[in-house]
């Protein structure tokens, strides 16, 4: 294979700096066999040994386990080379006469005596409580460790069993018996504590000459977490000295406290991801400012990427060429592993093609221009969405349905084409005249686009000729899962078991030999689409509308992609490698693309540039309804993957933590959390359709539909009564407090406020009310009354406790183990599921849309 680089120059300079590199194996997934660790990862050690504060930032197909992936290896080379030191270090500080210690391996507890200093090559023991001694050669001093444990105490002729190599001192060489106390940290990493975990619970480092079982990190790699005041915590609570090899926090401003705390150029931060560090640049300064940080970033990550490179970051967007250094074959990696998943990106990537099948319908063109003068009209509008927005907005949406949808749209296209004739009606007489007539000729044009069959035709041939000649499996990817259902449907006429997934739905522990676009999916999803790498050819069936849009977006990939390209000079810098190593890189193949016109520019930067505007502003659009509906209080939680939901403070959400994360996963539980204790890196399920939670559907399936509406509207007989006690929670406090209720007031306020509430926590506050309010019919029926609510909350435990198996078996079966940094969308027997994580979570409470409250939603789902 034809590469830029002389490899075994390169692969030689990485063996002599990181001989590691070289002796070390690596088991990255479930499933996979042992392989060797991919000679990229010696480019990003490199930066992150060069010593200088900065920012560097490398752009590849990565995985969150790849970045502390590169974090241990950081940690392990840094513990090797310096372990010496550590020893001698170790050896005249950390004990003074009369500290309790452990002795590995059995772990007895002694006193720590001193030096005996009739014999200095020795020291000696005190059993505890007793004066009777033992003494050991000084070497034997790394099998002391300070503890807090008292037991198992020593005795003087306790057998403290032979000096055993540990795990760490097997893989790196040493020997060292596990003693974590003479470490000092030097690398810090920004992710999840959670996702660190997984990772060193499911990865196992070994040496490349052993053949026998490892255990996995876990058990014996020293990591630990940043407080936020900067100081290092070991994750083992029992280590009460020394310091974690890798540091780990997903708080930018705690990782900016421990840079800070410690003295410049003495630590190397890794970041997973330039998301969330781009949102907050004060800490990104205050870390590049003292320590050298190294970004490990994604593709899509593009905007973020650029934010960070304004701040002096430096980008280095790795060819395919660079991954696949060292790579033998194409077939020598699978997806199954994470390091193997990012070495089949590359070579997707090295022959990757987009290419644009035209399909021209003369309907659907004219409602695109229509559509276009719009946004020509309206241009430079305020940053608050307007009317016009709204409307263009479900219009865009219907347009690229129809197109996409090319044997006819569903009911739910049609019903958004309604709502937005409707809004226009409401708005027309606010509107600019040119815009209002632009709108109704679009709205005109898509109804004929809608009713008429023979719309899309030609797209609808092609495409099923493409499928017949393609023997090979080649998927069809849809904008929504809306349009993927539905194509669905009507290509099942002709194909037996159709392909056909929404991009969000595609997995990416599978390849395709193709993948066909049946219209443009919308900006962020056609990125998406060609940064899964899932197949080296993509084909698009375009009208000339979206054409131009491939051909303008192909564009600004190819702008992005010059500006994050650097000479051989600039990576020498970075890398401190001397450039005769690294010879001047050529360009890898890209895909080609036609350059758009001037014409074409100019059409198709307003679309792109209104997608762009929505995205960023998606949830605006439920603010307040113009049109009189029914609202509610509600905050916005952001979700990895584009996706985002409007929560009201009493809505009770089951969160897989402990499930996902647990390294029992026999003894992990379901928890629930409230909407404000959600928190970034929570894992979330919500219910892929419908509104209701899914405990609640599959408490409802337990009892039976009609049973449990019935206990439920029983059990919430108190909150009429409730109502009836006045206008407001002071009016309400005041007359239940003299029938001695003793709560606060906040606890009325939240029985007003949350209307899913089943009832009070506790029976007595329920005897109060029906005192209170005299409400006969809730007096006769109070001990009605709580037994549906007891009916009701056994039924929402067990159905907790049934969730809880299901997702253990889905664990044990490795289903989900790709959750996490995206949406995974999983079939339970009770439904579909999304399983999302939580990014961000806004502090403030707006008035949103009451239909479109606790249930998730999509940046390009809604409409565009």
């Amino acid at each position: 294979m034809n590469t830029p680089y002389d490899q075994s120059n390169l692969i030689n300079e990485f063996q002599r700096r990181f001989p590691l590199l070289d002796k070390i194996d690596g088991l990255f997934g479930k499933d996979v066999s042992r392989e060797r660790i991919p000679w990229f990862f010696g480019f990003i050690l490199a930066a992150a040994e060069n010593p200088s504060p900065g920012a560097c930032c490398f752009v590849f197909d990565k995985d969150t386990r790849t970045t502390a992936l590169v974090s241990v290896l950081a940690a392990l080379m840094r513990f090797k080379r310096k372990f010496p030191d550590f020893v001698k270090l170790y050896a005249r500080t950390k004990f003074s006469p009369g500290d309790r210690v452990k002795v590995a391996p059995k772990g007895f507890v002694y006193e720590y005596d001193g030096l005996w200093e009739e014999f200095p090559g020795k020291f000696r023991l005190k059993v505890l409580d007793k004066e009777e001694r033992r003494s050991f050669p000084l070497d034997d001093v790394l099998r002391l460790e300070p503890t807090s444990r008292m037991l198992p105490k020593g005795r003087l002729n306790s057998d403290l069993g032979d000096f055993e190599i540990s795990p760490l001192g097997r893989l790196l060489n040493l020997r060292s018996c596990g003693n974590n106390s003479l470490v000092q940290n030097g690398v810090l990493v920004h992710m999840q504590r959670t996702e660190f975990s997984r990772f060193a619970d499911s990865t196992i480092l070994a040496p490349a000459d052993c053949s026998a079982e490892f255990p996995e990190l876990l058990s014996f790699f020293s990591w630990g977490f940043i407080e936020s005041d900067g100081t290092l915590k070991p994750n083992d609570i029992y280590q009460v000295e020394g310091e974690p090899m890798v540091a780990v926090t997903g708080t930018p401003e705690y990782l900016a406290a421990a840079c800070s705390k410690a003295v410049p150029a003495t630590k190397t931060v890794f970041l997973d991801g330039a998301r969330r560090i781009a949102a907050s640049p004060q800490a990104f300064d205050e870390i590049i400012e003292r320590q050298k940080a190294v970004i490990l970033a994604s593709p899509d990550e593009s905007d973020y990427i650029e934010q960070i490179a304004a701040r002096g970051c430096d980008v280095w967007q790795m060819l395919p060429s660079e991954i696949l250094v060292g790579e033998n074959s194409a077939c020598a990696r699978t997806r199954g592993s994470f390091v193997g998943a990012t070495v089949r990106a590359a070579h997707i990537r090295l022959n990757h093609k987009v290419s644009i099948v035209d399909c021209h319908d003369q309907t659907l063109q004219q409602a695109a221009e229509c559509l276009r003068n719009v946004l020509e009209a309206t241009k430079g509008d305020g940053e608050d969405i307007s009317e016009t927005d709204r409307i263009v907005r479900k219009l865009f949406g219907v347009l690229l349905d129809r197109s996409e949808c090319c044997f006819g749209v569903g009911d739910e296209t049609e019903s958004i084409l309604a709502e937005a004739k409707k809004d226009f009606l409401q708005s027309k007489e606010w509107l600019e005249r040119e815009v209002a007539d632009g709108i109704y000729k679009a709205m005109d044009i898509l109804e004929q686009a809608v009713e008429d069959d023979r719309c899309g035709q030609n797209k609808s041939e092609t495409l099923l000729d493409i499928l017949s000649e393609r023997t090979e499996q080649w998927l069809v990817a849809t904008r929504t899962e809306r349009t993927a259902r539905r194509l669905c449907q009507d290509i099942s006429e002709f194909f037996a078991s159709p392909p056909v997934l929404s991009v969000p739905e595609i997995a990416l522990d599978h390849e395709y030999c193709g993948i066909i676009i049946p219209g443009w999916p919308n900006r962020w999803n056609f990125s998406r689409l060609k940064n899964y790498t899932v197949a080296p050819e993509i084909l698009v069936l375009a009208c000339p509308f979206e054409k131009d849009m491939v051909l303008t977006h192909g564009r600004h990939g190819e702008r992005r992609a010059r500006l994050n390209y650097i000479g051989t000079e600039e990576r020498s810098s970075i890398l401190g490698i001397e450039s005769r190593f690294l010879p001047v890189p050529r360009r890898d193949k890209e895909e080609e693309i036609k350059e758009p016109s001037s014409k074409d520019r100019g059409d198709m930067f307003p679309v792109l540039n209104f997608e762009e505007k929505i995205r960023r502003r998606t949830h605006l659009q439920y603010l307040v309804p113009a049109d009189g509906k029914e609202t509610r209080q509600a905050r916005m939680v952001q979700f990895y993957g584009e996706c985002y939901a409007l929560l009201t403070d009493g809505v009770e959400l089951p969160v897989l933590n402990d499930l996902i994360y647990g390294n029992d996963t026999g003894k992990a539980k379901l928890l629930s959390k409230m909407s404000y204790e959600l928190s970034t890196g929570d894992f979330v399920l919500f219910r892929a359709e419908g509104d209701k939670e899914f405990i609640r559907l599959i408490a409802e399936h337990s009892l039976g539909e009609a049973k449990y509406e019935r206990f439920r509207n029983t059990a919430e007989l108190w909150k009429r009564a409730l109502h009836d006690l006045g206008d407001g929670p002071e009016e309400i406090l005041l007359k239940l407090k003299k029938y001695g209720f003793k709560k606060k007031l906040s606890t009325i306020a939240q029985w007003l406020r949350y209307p899913d509430l089943i009832a009070p926590r506790d029976y007595d506050d329920i005897d109060i009310i029906v005192e209170a309010s005299e409400d006969n019919e809730l007096s006769s029926r109070k001990n009605e009354v709580k037994d549906a609510i007891y009916k009701i909350r056994s039924a929402h435990i067990s159905a907790g406790n049934a969730l809880t198996r299901l997702i253990h078996d889905e664990l044990e079966k490795g289903h989900l183990k790709d959750v996490g940094g995206r949406p995974v969308l999983h079939d339970f027997i009770y439904g579909q599921v999304w399983i999302v994580q939580v990014e961000l979570v806004k502090t403030e409470l707006h008035e949103y849309d009451a239909g479109q409250v606790n249930r998730l939603l999509w940046a390009h789902d809604s409409e565009i």
